[in-house]
């Protein structure tokens, strides 16, 4: 999958509560094959922000933050997250 290295992404997540934008679509978006360090660069957060998705795969993204994550990926948010993303505007 070829991502946009060009948008400035920026990590700011809710741990629990509020959005229904679960970090475990995008990851699971991005495919198994991505490791947190390459995951970690495309979306310019942290690998141990990634590392902490990943133990913990049902941490609520911002909105926001779902909608600069998806474009880095190339998809739009609804091809992520659905419904939900539709039900968080």
């Amino acid at each position: 999958m070829g991502f946009n290295k060009s948008a400035a992404c920026v990590c700011e997540c809710k741990s629990e509560g509020g959005s229904t934008l679960v970090v475990e679509r995008l990851l699971e978006a991005m495919g198994p094959e991505i490791n947190a360090a390459e995951i970690a660069a495309v979306l310019y957060v942290p690998e141990t922000t990634v590392r902490r998705w990943m133990r913990k795969p049902n941490t609520s993204l911002d909105p926001y933050k779902a909608d600069a994550f998806a474009r880095c990926i190339g998809m739009h948010p609804f091809q992520i997250w659905k419904w939900d993303w539709v039900d968080t505007k």
